[in-house]
Formats: structure tokens, sequence, C-alpha cells
């Protein structure tokens, strides 16, 4: 069994001690909202990071996509 994905984003978030603040901020963010999000569609942030879809992150693009729109976007 792998990980619970909060184990790893606490280990992933500590790695980036040596980054700037900023980029720290802004990863931490992503990452709680990926959080947030396998939580509610898999009823848990307990679940084990091998045991996610191998296309959890387009899944989890596409949902923001619909939550904040494509209008939004800067290209």
């Amino acid at each position: 069994m792998s990980p619970p994905i909060a184990q790893t984003v606490s280990a992933f978030l500590a790695s980036l001690r040596a980054k700037v603040p900023r980029t720290r901020t802004t990863y931490a963010t992503g990452v709680r909202r990926f959080t947030g999000w396998v939580t509610s569609t898999h009823g848990t942030a307990e679940v084990g990071v091998r045991e996610l879809d191998d296309r959890v992150l387009e899944a989890f693009y596409l949902a923001l996509v619909d939550e904040f729109g494509r209008e939004s976007q800067a290209t």
C-alpha cells in the first residue's frame, strides 16, 4: 500500500524549503486544491498515491477549468 496523499503532500512541501517563499506558497495552494479535489472525488484524502487512476491529473485539470472557466486563463 502506498502512503496516503496527505503524507505525500507534507513530504513534497518540505522538499521546497530552498525555494523562494512565493514559489512555496503557490505550490502549496495548488497541492491544497488537488488534495481537496481528491477528497471530494474519492471521499477521503487517505487514498494512496498509487491507488489513483493514471488520468487523475487530467481529470483534476478539467475540474479546475469547469470551476474557474477558460475565460480566466491567461494565454
